[in-house]
């Protein structure tokens, strides 16, 4: 497959040497023989030798009689030249791009501050009034220290947050 596809190649290649006659006899040969068992390269072969004929048969025509109208030539192929697109898309996609980073920015600017709030410290222990001794002594004082029965005590929670701001 891949070997046919190199020689197919080749014929191809050397197929305006053939219809020239400009190859030598041992290579003529081979290009012979691959066209009258290859179908496509046949056809290639055909197509070259029919464009060859209808060249050599309009060629030679040119120039005589009227000399070329080159002007109407020029402007013909004017008309058929493709217009340079226009900048606008170039202009559009910019300013689409614009808008979307301004859509995802402006959120971050304008008063949302969820997004700059400060974790919650967590709370301190409190001390006891009962473990502290008095710096003199001189009359006994009653310390009294209110304290909660356990069956009352609640965990400790989180400061609720402030949505003021």
């Amino acid at each position: 497959m891949v070997f046919r596809f190199l020689i197919c190649r080749y014929v191809h290649l050397q197929l305006d040497a053939f219809l020239d006659s400009r190859l030598s006899p041992r290579v003529r040969r081979r290009v012979a023989r691959h066209i009258d068992t290859c179908p496509a390269c046949y056809q290639a072969y055909a197509r070259q030798r029919d464009l060859r004929r209808d060249l050599q048969a309009t060629v030679p025509l040119v120039g005589r009689g009227a000399p070329p109208d080159f002007d109407r030539m020029w402007s013909a192929i004017r008309t058929e030249l493709p217009r340079p697109q226009p900048r606008q898309t170039q202009f559009r996609y910019g300013l689409v791009m614009l808008l979307l980073v301004m859509a995802l920015i402006v959120p971050l600017t304008m008063g949302n501050h969820d997004l700059t709030r400060t974790v919650p410290e967590h709370p301190m222990p409190q001390t006891d009034a009962s473990t502290q001794t008095p710096d003199r002594i001189t009359e006994p004082d009653i310390i009294v220290t209110l304290t909660s029965s356990p069956a009352q005590q609640t965990p400790p929670t989180l400061p609720e947050p402030d949505f003021s701001r």
